[in-house]
């Protein structure tokens, strides 16, 4: 009973205390651990002769736990329960199972009333504590306006993760090769919380871009009283920790991302277009193909005509839109010999929404399709 006792209280002194004070891996996997090992513990005493199936079932629900089959649950409980309830979704987690086949074999038996009061009192704590190792996270947006928004840095991706690895403020985990997730412990109406800042990123030969759509204030559901405050902690922290690598932290402008910018070649019922989307991650589409309007006025590619696709790189050069495109493939119906394998280096001029290059590519709803075009080009 004091065994189990014990790692109850490790587990509550753990997630109140320990994980504020010194955050990293051992805190983040202590609570799993000893959680696992009272729960099986607690809930293998109940029924001694068949502690090792119970065991094994809590180590199932753990591994259900931890992957998203548990989340209409957790939905479920939070809209009905004061207690918010979340968790990490870390498969490295899933190391504390170690511990159950430990927890099988330790039993407890209660002599007196009270101790088997004591005993279910004891197992409805270790189960609340256990589900609550990570409570819900409340969301911030980054307003479009600020720079904490949008960040330019003159140099490679490689060089920036070295940076916030060093940072003192953050601790990095490099999630993908275009996402990164930063965490600080900061000051939320005056209370010391931990605030992740997750950042997408997109490198081009002109340097890295760092895209930041919120925050969040993990252990915390309730709105801080000044989001633009903490939002403007989080950005001076980033921006110190950035400024030497040459950082340029006020885009000077802002190119159409993610919108069709079309330009018409022809007239008629069919008509000729060039199709060019910026998208966010850096990546460059240009379609060329026929475009059909449709009764409702919305634009179609039509599927009987000869679409070609190039794809490539933008970023921006002062005001302008630089692309390093590869055309895929060309139909001769378009002009020119099929394939054609061409570097090419255009550049846009940006206005008021739209590009500029011999002619306007104004920003129209239409619907493109899937690509399936492969490249032809292999150099």
């Amino acid at each position: 009973m004091r065994w189990c006792a014990a790692a109850v209280a490790v587990l509550l002194i753990n997630d109140r205390i320990l994980k504020y004070a010194f955050p990293g891996v051992i805190t983040g996997k202590l609570s799993d651990f000893t959680g696992l090992f009272a729960l099986g513990v607690l809930a293998g005493s109940l029924v001694p002769s068949r502690a090792g199936r119970i065991c094994a079932a809590i180590g199932i629900a753990f591994i259900a736990w931890k992957t998203p089959l548990a989340d209409p649950l957790i939905a479920l409980w939070n809209a009905h329960s004061p207690f918010q309830i979340a968790r990490a979704m870390d498969w490295t987690d899933l190391i504390a199972l170690i511990v159950l086949p430990f927890a099988a074999r330790v039993r407890i038996a209660p002599r007196r009333m009270r101790e088997h009061a004591f005993a279910t009192l004891l197992s409805a704590v270790a189960v609340v504590a256990f589900a609550a190792t990570s409570v819900a996270r409340y969301r911030v947006t980054v307003p479009k306006e600020m720079p904490l928004h949008e960040l330019r840095i003159k140099t490679s991706r490689e060089v920036i993760i070295r940076r916030l690895q060093e940072c003192k403020p953050f601790r990095t985990d490099v999630t993908s090769d275009d996402f990164v997730v930063l965490s600080t412990e900061m000051s939320v109406d005056g209370k010391r919380r931990e605030v992740g800042v997750n950042v997408q990123t997109s490198e081009s030969p002109a340097g890295t871009t760092l895209f930041v759509d919120e925050i969040e204030i993990r252990r915390e559901t309730n709105r801080p009283r000044d989001e633009k405050r903490l939002l403007a902690d989080v950005q001076n922290e980033l921006v110190s920790c950035l400024k030497p690598l040459g950082l340029d932290f006020v885009p000077p402008v802002t190119a159409p991302v993610d919108q069709p910018l079309v330009r018409f070649e022809s007239a008629g019922p069919k008509r000729l277009a060039t199709i060019v989307v910026l998208r966010r991650n850096g990546e460059y589409v240009e379609h060329h193909g026929r475009v059909i309007e449709e009764k409702d006025h919305s634009l179609v590619l039509s599927p009987d005509d000869p679409h070609v696709v190039a794809f490539g790189q933008w970023w921006l050069v002062h005001h302008e839109v630089a692309v390093l495109r590869r055309r895929i493939s060309r139909s001769s119906s378009l002009g020119g010999p099929e394939p054609l394998c061409s570097a090419e280096e255009p550049r846009y001029e940006i206005e008021n929404g739209s590009l500029i290059s011999a002619g306007r590519f104004e920003p129209m709803t239409i619907a493109l399709p899937e690509s399936d075009v492969k490249p032809v080009c292999t150099k």
